[in-house]
């Protein structure tokens, strides 16, 4: 499977790739998740979250959210601003993300 989208509120899109045969509607089929990389992705993409939410304390709420990803293998988020960040301005975002992500895994050992 390529991707998975949320198309309704309990309705999920699945996109892949069919190696063999032919599918027709009507046809039942099973698809299996690959765990690791679900698991990178859910890692991914909830920095993202916290991206956004680190920006938006340090850049200002003027920032506006424009794409985000989050894939097995990276992270992308894209956002609109009214400047480029500063070095400062980005090393508060990485401290304020990491901040966020020591005191989850605390909180998860504990």
């Amino acid at each position: 499977m390529e991707d998975t989208q949320k198309i309704q509120a309990s309705v999920f899109g699945h996109h892949g790739v069919l190696k063999t045969g032919k599918l027709s509607v009507g046809n039942n089929v099973s698809a299996r998740v690959d765990v690791q990389a679900r698991a990178r992705t859910e890692r991914n993409h909830s920095v993202t979250h916290l991206m956004h939410k680190a920006i938006a304390r340090s850049a200002g709420r003027s920032c506006a959210a424009e794409r985000l990803a989050g894939r097995p293998d990276k992270t992308r988020f894209d956002f609109v601003h009214t400047q480029p960040m500063s070095d400062a301005e980005i090393r508060k975002v990485e401290a304020i993300v990491n901040a966020e992500i020591l005191a989850n895994a605390s909180a998860v050992r504990a």
